[in-house]
């Protein structure tokens, strides 16, 4: 607002900055910018819209949607090199005649050697005889960084086979804990010792008795398929109960025949009912059959466990 309204005239108004007034309709419309390559040569006011024109030559615009008029391009010193010319979008390129990048390292005889591109004509002073090429510490920067990655993937697959070591030395170790458990159990037989071999593989007399036909291992083939997770919860906590007496031999002795290390066994007996803990864990694995639990107790002799645990069919006898 220019002025308020009163007696002799209306309030007068003008467009505000960075707006002109357009007549055809009537309104404040918002000023034009210029485009990279152009300047304004009349501003945005009262006059009308700004006006651009492309830079004539001499003269350069790098800003796109500008406001300002084109400047005049920069001229190169004496100590510096005209590298690109200067054009309507783009001012004069200029360089140090003294940069490093233009020579090369110092030969035996304590010239420098000119690289083989084309050479500036501020340049052309004399050109010292051709020497043998060397590289720059910006090509020796490059070969680092090629010798840096290759490190990098040698500590990366290293990395992989040792944890592919540890896995194998793990389930070796495993393997060899449950072996010792059911040794300790049984008793070596002098066939068990015959069998034994530089792969690990070992088979005891108990193992030997399970492959031969008798009336005791057709009538406990019948629990081979039967899931623990599926017994009845009381039956799973009267087994859990008398596991958890602390006479004779008990849950933690169950867990070694079933594979169990001591370390997992004594985190099981920090909590209150470790029987109970034992067991679920045990029954989320794969093959967490009655049959595998019935042959663990007989190895830890415990037929009252065994007991309770066959008395969920009908009639099926304790072996």
């Amino acid at each position: 607002m220019l002025a308020s309204c009163s007696a002799s005239q209306d309030t007068q108004c003008e467009c505000d900055t960075d707006f002109f007034f357009l007549s055809s309709y009537s309104v404040c419309a918002p000023c034009s910018k210029c485009r990279r390559g152009q300047g304004a040569v009349r501003e945005c006011g009262p006059q009308g819209d700004r006006l651009c024109q492309k830079c004539s030559p001499g003269t350069f615009s790098e800003e796109d949607l500008n406001t300002k008029p084109c400047q005049i391009c920069t001229q190169c010193s004496d100590k510096e090199v005209e590298i690109q010319s200067c054009m309507q979008n783009s001012d004069t390129l200029c360089m140090d005649k003294k940069l490093n990048i233009l020579t090369r390292p110092a030969g035996a005889d304590g010239a420098l050697n000119i690289p083989n591109w084309p050479v500036l004509e501020e340049e052309k002073v004399g050109s010292p005889a051709p020497g043998p090429s060397q590289f720059t510490p910006l090509d020796e920067g490059g070969s680092n960084n090629i010798l840096a990655y290759v490190s990098v993937l040698a500590a990366v697959v290293l990395g992989l086979l040792v944890y592919v070591a540890y896995k194998c030395w793990r389930s070796c170790k495993q393997k060899k804990a449950l072996s010792k458990a059911r040794v300790a159990e049984l008793g070596t037989s002098p066939e068990g010792e015959k069998l034994q071999s530089d792969s690990g593989v070992f088979l005891d007399s108990y193992s030997l008795q399970d492959n031969q036909p008798s009336k005791g291992t057709k009538r406990e083939s019948k629990l081979d398929n039967r899931l623990y997770i599926n017994l009845p919860p009381h039956k799973q906590e009267e087994v859990e109960r008398l596991l958890q007496d602390a006479s004779g031999r008990g849950w933690r002795h169950l867990g070694a025949a079933l594979g169990y290390e001591p370390e997992q066994l004594d985190l099981f007996g920090r909590g209150e009912a470790p029987a109970h803990t034992l067991l679920s864990n045990w029954a989320q694995r794969e093959g967490s059959t009655l049959g595998l639990m019935g042959s663990a107790l007989a190895r830890i002799e415990r037929p009252d466990v065994l007991t309770a645990l066959n008395s969920t069919q009908q009639g099926v006898s304790v072996v």
